[in-house]
Parts: structure tokens; C-alpha cells; sequence
């Protein structure tokens, strides 16, 4: 009988000295069954060993991100050169599951960038601006963002006013 090289050497031996003629059928018989079983355990632990590298994330990089946050004014969604910047808003990088991977704030000219990072590939991720109070927004508050080998991505984030309410008391007069 042939015993795989993946039993250990110890074992191997065992097998052979008691798969000699005269030796009683029934101990034969068990003794091939310990080997089908350790056979099969020691593909069970090949398997286990090789787990982590089928389990192993595939990763890709976030490009690096330009956010402008700017005052539409002509609110169309779109930056032009004479919309300026909005200061002091606060844009989080997020993956699919709302997981918070960075925050930043935007300088005075409304200005902001996030670095490449190292992801999975497998997770989807977005940039989100949180708008500020007396504010609205005139494009999606929410961009994905695809990983990718390099580059950059520019990304644009327009607000405007609230218009507000005029109040004018009105005097009563005697």
C-alpha cells in the first residue's frame, strides 16, 4: 500500500509496519481508517493554511482628491472663477458602510485636499460635504470615488444662501 508524502514520516511508518500479512484484518482495518481520517485532516489544515490568501483583500488606491466648496451663485452646480470659496466646511471621506476613513476642514478659500490612500477595491467610497447651517445645496452633497492605479480626481461641492425672511415690525400707533 502507497501512503502520501503529506503524512508525517512517523505515521507513515506506523502504517507500513502494520499493513504486513498476519497481522490481524480488524487493527488493518482501523489503522486505514486513521489514514483516510489524517489524510483527510491534513487537507483540511492545507486548506486552512491557504485560507488567508483567498480571503486577502484586493486593494487599489484612492486617487488624490481636490474639494472645492464654493458659493454658487449662479447655482448651477458648476464652479466658475468668480464663485468664491467656502471656509470652515467639513468634508468626510466615507466608505459603503458610512464608515468615517478621514475629515477635513476646507481653508478660507474653500479648498481642501485628501491624499491617495491604500483600499479595498471591493468597498465602494464617497465624499460627502456636511452643509453648513443658512446654507443649501446646488449639487449632490455625496461623490463616489473609484479607486484607481494613479491620478487625481477634482471634486466640487456648490452651496448657496438661504434666503431669509425679511421680518419688519409693524408699530402700533395710538
Amino acid at each position: 500500500m502507497i501512503f502520501p508524502r503529506t503524512l508525517h514520516p512517523r505515521i507513515r511508518h506506523s502504517l507500513r509496519k502494520f499493513n504486513r500479512p498476519g497481522h490481524n484484518f480488524a487493527r488493518r482495518a482501523w489503522l486505514i481508517a486513521a489514514l483516510l481520517l489524517l489524510t483527510s485532516l491534513s487537507g483540511a489544515v492545507a486548506a486552512v493554511a491557504s485560507a488567508p490568501d483567498a480571503a486577502r483583500q484586493i486593494t487599489g488606491r484612492l486617487p488624490n482628491a481636490t474639494v472645492f466648496v464654493f458659493l454658487d451663485l449662479n447655482e448651477n452646480g458648476t464652479k466658475t472663477p468668480t464663485e468664491p470659496g467656502i471656509g470652515d466646511v467639513t468634508v468626510i471621506l466615507q466608505d459603503e458602510n458610512g464608515t468615517i476613513i478621514d475629515t477635513r476642514v476646507t481653508d478660507n478659500d474653500g479648498t481642501i485636499g485628501f491624499p491617495d490612500r491604500i483600499v479595498d477595491v471591493e468597498s465602494d467610497y464617497f465624499m460627502v460635504v456636511t452643509v453648513p447651517e443658512g446654507y443649501t445645496n446646488t449639487s449632490p452633497t455625496s461623490v463616489q470615488i473609484e479607486p484607481s492605479e494613479d491620478g487625481s480626481v477634482v471634486i466640487e461641492f456648490g452651496l448657496k444662501l438661504l434666503a431669509h425672511e425679511l421680518y419688519v415690525p409693524t408699530v402700533a400707533r395710538d
